[in-house]
């Protein structure tokens, strides 16, 4: 839906094609979407409601459009509950744009109730009250401790938890997701410059909804847990498409100063890349301490352990050939020469030299990753996996 949409509303295939690329396999998108976890899931459901709010072309908002885009982002909140923080910017934008169309703002009112009505029902049948939560039943102390801190854990950010979501390198935005992060700011740009009335608008609620959720993962309390990079933000990370398409397209234009951005630009999704490839195809799971890359990653890749799916060497071509295909395509639009595509090779280089051997390796990492390996199925040398009776 992204794809189309970009390409029939006026922009160059290449920035599209290389956006939705950088969505892809340049974010922790990959690394969820193979764990079948509720993130990506909510992503599209959010996603697709934000999109069906948005017509394409200058075209009227009709009724049973706004009732289906209300259903899918009540869907959304069904599979994740930080889908609720999309609301307010929602409504805000609806209701700027539709407020002389009251059969708009009922019909999408009405939609999101099915998903929402179900949710509070699961609630009262599970535990005892439409507003009880899973977490408000936590048997783990601590885990009841910080769900306990503000709303289920979120509050005002702080230090611990912008480190935790912004800078961390298992969990950090800017280290798993950094293009995510410009192609919002990217959208505010474009909500104020693009030519076209309903481009701009698209652009404004992306941008809007996106940046919303940023800020509520700033103020999470709860940090831990295995995963790549900021998994609640995983939520916001297709809504960076448009915003990202707008900011390829004008860096991939001739001037000096954009030269150096889009070198830039290619640099960030070369490691973002990387970094992807290796957390998505080994190991998922990135253990809260230490430096996942040079602990966890690496090792495991440079050791040749097996992981089950496709053989890693036709997956590795097929990005290869995938990303090849996307990027001299758009080295055959763009308007610089070799300079800046060099350029985004050594920062490509420098990013992840420097992230792999830094920060300093947490000090039981070595037993850490052979304690992953001893798990790992399968086992690298043909061992059958240990089984384990548990009894009460």
């Amino acid at each position: 839906m992204l794809w189309r949409r970009e390409r029939t509303s006026g922009e160059a295939p290449e920035p599209v094609d290389f956006a939705l690329l950088a969505w892809l396999l340049a974010t922790p998108a990959w690394a969820n979407a193979k764990l079948l976890f509720g993130h990506s899931l909510a992503a599209a459901l959010l996603g697709g409601g934000l999109l069906a709010l948005t017509p394409a072309n200058d075209e009227p908002l009709r009724p049973a459009r706004a009732g289906l885009a209300g259903l899918l982002c009540g869907s959304a909140i069904a599979v994740e509950y930080t889908a609720v923080f999309a609301g307010p910017a929602i409504a805000i934008w609806l209701v700027w744009r539709e407020r002389r169309r009251w059969k708009v703002l009922v019909a999408a009112a009405l939609g999101t109730l099915p998903p929402i009505v179900g949710l509070a029902l699961y609630h009262q049948a599970v535990f005892g009250k439409p507003w009880t939560t899973g977490y408000h039943r936590a048997e783990h102390a601590e885990f009841a401790a910080i769900h306990g801190r503000g709303l289920l854990g979120l509050q005002w950010p702080s230090l611990a938890s912008v480190w935790e979501h912004l800078l961390s390198p298992w969990g950090g935005a800017l280290v798993w997701c950094p293009l995510a992060l410009l192609g919002l700011l990217a959208g505010v740009w474009a909500a104020r410059t693009e030519p076209s009335p309903s481009s701009r608008a698209r652009h404004g609620l992306f941008a809007a909804v996106g940046l919303s959720l940023f800020v509520v993962l700033l103020g999470l309390e709860q940090g831990g847990g295995w995963r790549v990079g900021p998994r609640y933000f995983v939520l916001a990370l297709p809504l960076a498409v448009p915003g990202l398409v707008v900011l390829t397209r004008e860096l991939a234009q001739r001037e000096r100063l954009r030269g150096l951005g889009f070198a830039l630009l290619l640099g960030l999704f070369g490691s973002s890349l990387v970094f992807e490839f290796l957390a998505a195809n080994w190991f998922p799971h990135l253990i809260p301490h230490g430096n996942p890359l040079g602990d966890l990653l690496w090792p495991l890749a440079l050791a040749g352990q097996r992981v089950h799916g496709l053989p890693i060497w036709l997956v590795g071509l097929t990005t290869v050939a995938l990303v090849g295909l996307v990027l001299v395509r758009l080295g055959r639009a763009s308007e610089h020469g070799i300079g800046p595509w060099l350029g985004g090779l050594a920062i490509a280089a420098l990013i992840v030299t420097t992230q792999s051997l830094g920060p300093i390796s947490e000090p039981d990492a070595e037993a850490e990753l052979a304690a992953i390996r001893a798990i790992a199925e399968p086992d690298p040398e043909g061992r059958s996996p240990v089984s384990k009776v548990l009894r009460e």
